[in-house]
């Protein structure tokens, strides 16, 4: 096991002494060489999670549980440590690549900064192993693109060199929060596509953060369904996409648009607000009783591989 995540909980302080709770008690954990997708809509937590376990959190953001990682506890870990492992041993994929990219910088500069902090490499060494990844990345005359400045990449370019970035180091494991968000359906495709062979090919872990089913099905080995805060169904991909347990997950599903489907027939997910101490879902769900309402179920495992938070599953 190479992370484990434990009881992760993170609030983040607001104005007139608020608080907002942002994961309540997440647990997960990701194998060597394994691709894991994070599932959810906008504002359930998944890139919380991911910048968690690298600790990029505001300071506002107040954290309890364990990160273990090649077992030490990144949360307990002086600021001076993790340094060593952010950037080297774990590395991270912006959704945005023009706003983590110095647009001062040639591109070819930015992935070489990696190594020559990390593993001492010259400047020239450093190019040729950029040049090296970039043919792989299939970015075109690489000789010539790492002297490319940011804005003169298109926005596919741009997020393969944000790849090379995360993958440079050899890290053994990436973070990936919706990387391919902002661009269009073919170099989505392709991008993932290239992500997945490069990882795989090098025994990296991937964590991927997505709000998107067909983009965790075709990436994941595991997916985990996040909720307001709260991991509600895990399991493999084959068992979250043809018996999927939990409401919400089943409602995502139903609301994926297919040529069969009419324009009403995607399932409209309302939302009356929080429900307490009970499952989240409780305001929305078709199943929901009296328990539910009060009380927040526990895991139960439908086999050793899928687990579902549910007190009504079918």
């Amino acid at each position: 096991m190479l992370l484990a995540v434990e009881d992760l909980k993170i609030s983040f302080r607001l104005p007139e002494k608020r608080r907002l709770e942002a994961l309540k008690g997440v647990s997960f954990f990701i194998d060597k060489g394994e691709i894991y997708c994070m599932l959810g809509e906008s504002g359930s937590g998944k890139s919380v999670t991911a910048k968690s376990i690298i600790r990029l959190l505001p300071p506002q953001a107040h954290v309890e549980g364990r990160v273990c990682f090649k077992g030490s506890d990144l949360l307990s870990l002086p600021e001076r440590e993790m340094r060593g492992i952010r950037g080297k041993e774990i590395t991270i994929i912006f959704q945005e690549p023009m706003t983590s990219l110095n647009p001062t910088m040639k591109i070819g500069e930015q992935v070489a900064e990696v190594l020559m902090v990390h593993e001492g490499l010259s400047k020239r060494e450093a190019l040729e192993r950029v040049v090296a990844l970039f043919r792989e990345l299939m970015i075109p005359q690489p000789e010539d693109r790492i002297h490319a400045y940011p804005h003169m990449l298109s926005g596919g370019m741009r997020q393969r060199v944000m790849i090379a970035m995360a993958l440079i180091s050899n890290p053994s494991l990436v973070l990936a929060d919706e990387p391919t968000t902002a661009l269009d359906v073919t170099v989505q495709a392709q991008i993932l596509t290239l992500m997945k062979r490069l990882v795989k090919g090098k025994g990296t872990s991937l964590f991927f953060v997505t709000h998107d089913f067909g983009v965790a099905s075709d990436m994941a080995d595991r997916i985990g369904v996040l909720y307001k805060g709260v991991l509600v169904e895990e399991g493999t991909v084959e068992e979250i996409m043809s018996k999927p347990s939990h409401p919400y997950t089943i409602d995502l599903i139903k609301a994926i648009p297919t040529p069969k489907k009419g324009k009403f027939d995607i399932p409209l997910l309302s939302d009356e607000g929080e429900t307490g101490t009970g499952c989240p879902y409780f305001s929305r769900c078709v199943r929901r009783d009296e328990l539910c309402a009060v009380e927040m179920p526990q895991w139960l495992h439908l086999t050793p591989t899928h687990r579902v938070k549910c007190f009504n599953v079918d």
